[in-house]
């Protein structure tokens, strides 16, 4: 057998293997978040309130100026000058311009109102839009609202807010094609209007601009002007004037009378205005007596030249001086020349209206009066198609005014 080689008596030790060992590793604890102490806040926030409040101090906001009611209006009033002026238009298209103080609790402004006849057709489109742009560069408490836009008129209101600070009346051209050349215009005044509604109304829807004369103090006088007014026609006071064979025959409320002082005659004219809204003339009712005193007619036509008025005499005498002294001191004037229904005959109304047609012919213009009767408005409807085959217009009574 084979021996063992000699280890010399040392102890043989065997080389250990290495093996590695893993270390479990440790977790570390979640690091606690420190809380910001209320008093802290509370410094932080007062600090930046104090930092506001000292960048306020040296830097404040600009202020917004407050601009007055009465300047607003003022811009909307050069505002519709400016877009006339730019439609084309001038001071020779504005039929009338009137103005009134208005006021609501503390406000108190001034509202016009304008009626404008247009010389040529321009699209209702155009006009509301133009007077909406330049408007509207106002501000935003400018705008403008239609009103209405029906037989021939236009009507717009310039609201400021909630208050209506501008009227705007636009009377479109009447495209008349006669089927002869143009050889004349009438105009035909309804008097004696106020005390029956339904035939003002029955008037009213006849498509011709046939002019209004109302009442003082009667019934319906307010509401027939209004709706008159509204629907573009000219609207007249009829003013009671003494007759001849008074107190047999009496004018009735708010007559003016020959025995009346100054005073007295310019008070009740302010009465009896005031009761008719929307006027833009006077006529005389009877007044035989009255309209042949020339200074008592002049008391009052210097007074309706005061508040811009015209002046149509019904030329109830022969001797009537109104129409000479309107003319004189400057008022424009017209007068009547054919009385159209003295007999309620329908034949007989229409008869009188051709007298009026040929009167045109040969003046130039006619105007005519008549009465709120079944007759005579059948008579004018029957009439109507007769205008345009004898080559004549049918106009409001302004325009046939001196």
């Amino acid at each position: 057998m084979g021996r063992r080689p000699s280890t010399g008596g040392k102890k043989v030790t065997k080389p250990r293997s290495k093996i590695s060992r893993k270390v479990p590793s440790r977790k570390r604890p979640p690091r606690k978040q420190r809380k910001l102490p209320w008093p802290n806040i509370a410094l932080i926030l007062v600090c930046v309130a104090a930092g506001f409040l000292i960048a306020r101090w040296f830097f404040p906001p600009a202020k917004v100026p407050i601009v007055p009611l009465s300047q607003k209006i003022h811009f909307v009033d050069l505002a519709v000058k400016s877009q006339l002026y730019a439609l084309g238009l001038s001071e020779e298209n504005v039929v009338s311009r009137k103005s009134r103080i208005l006021e609501r609790g503390r406000q108190k402004w001034t509202q016009t109102t304008t009626r404008i006849q247009l010389p040529r057709a321009i699209p209702s489109r155009r006009l509301v839009g133009q007077l909406n742009r330049e408007v509207g560069i106002l501000g935003e408490d400018f705008s403008v609202v239609k009103t209405k836009d029906r037989g021939g008129v236009l009507e717009l209101q310039i609201l400021v807010r909630d208050i209506v600070a501008h009227n705007l009346l636009f009377y479109k051209p009447k495209v008349v094609k006669p089927k002869i050349p143009l050889k004349g215009r009438i105009a035909i005044v309804i008097d004696d209007l106020g005390q029956d509604k339904r035939a003002a109304m029955d008037l009213l829807g006849l498509e011709a601009p046939l002019s209004f004369s109302v009442f003082p103090f009667a019934p319906y006088s307010r509401e027939i002007a209004k709706k008159a007014s509204e629907d573009g026609r000219d609207v007249l006071l009829h003013l009671p004037m003494e007759p001849k064979d008074y107190p047999a025959q009496n004018p009735g409320t708010g007559g003016l009378l020959t025995t009346m002082e100054k005073k007295q005659l310019l008070s009740q004219l302010e009465k009896s205005l005031s009761a008719v809204p929307y006027v833009r003339g006077v006529n005389n009712h009877m007044g035989s007596k009255f309209t042949e005193d020339p200074e008592l007619m002049r008391v009052v036509l210097e007074d309706i030249q005061r508040r811009g008025l015209f002046f149509l005499d019904s030329r109830t005498t022969s001797k009537t001086v109104g129409f000479e002294i309107a003319r004189g001191i400057g008022v424009k004037t017209g007068q009547r020349n054919v009385f159209l229904d003295n007999e309620k005959d329908v034949s007989k109304i229409k008869a009188r209206i051709s007298d009026l047609i040929a009167l045109s012919h040969k003046n130039g213009g006619a105007i005519g009066i008549g009465h709120p009767h079944p007759e005579t408005v059948q008579a004018i409807r029957e009439a109507l198609p007769s205008f345009r085959e004898n080559g004549v217009e049918l106009v409001p009574v302004s325009f046939l005014l001196e």
